[in-house]
């Protein structure tokens, strides 16, 4: 017997009569399919396990997964989960019409960013401020380079400010 997951074939060995066992370890998946597997975990009582490991699955697509597996008990084994290589970073600025979403590497440098950002509204980078949790990122790198340095994760969000000069 075997079950069909999007382009994955799982089979079932009948002669073990422990049920399926599922390993769709190291695939590249996402929370985008958390849902579609939940929907597969509740449709298929006779997957009794599934290894997810070595994907990007946040901890409450985990969760959403051990829940969806609990109603037939099957096993959910996660093992280490990796960190995808992009992000997805929200600069706002002073207006509703100042915000922008962008996704880049985590190694990528911040002010490539920001500079994105300010030729998007058309604003003078220079004088121009970044802030991320209460800390002044500098535009041209130094300690504050990279979203990786920073420990920015997916949906963080900049805010950006007019510099202001005076006493």
């Amino acid at each position: 017997m075997s079950l069909l997951f999007g382009d994955f074939r799982c089979l079932h060995d009948a002669s073990s009569g422990k049920g399926v066992k599922v390993d769709l370890s190291d695939n590249d998946l996402t929370d985008t399919c958390v849902d579609d597997l939940a929907s597969f975990l509740r449709d298929n009582a006779c997957v009794k396990e599934m290894r997810l490991g070595g994907n990007f699955f946040e901890e409450e697509g985990i969760e959403k997964l051990i829940e969806s597996a609990g109603s037939h008990g099957a096993a959910i084994i996660t093992g280490e989960q990796r960190v995808p290589p992009w992000i997805n970073l929200i600069l706002r600025g002073d207006d509703e019409t100042q915000l922008s979403h962008h996704k880049c590497l985590r190694t990528t440098a911040l002010g490539r960013v920001f500079d994105e950002y300010c030729a998007r509204h058309n604003l003078d980078y220079y004088a121009m401020r970044f802030i991320f949790e209460g800390c002044r990122l500098d535009p041209d790198g130094g300690s504050h380079g990279t979203a990786e340095s920073m420990e920015m994760i997916d949906g963080d969000v900049i805010e950006v400010f007019p510099e202001q000069v005076g006493d």
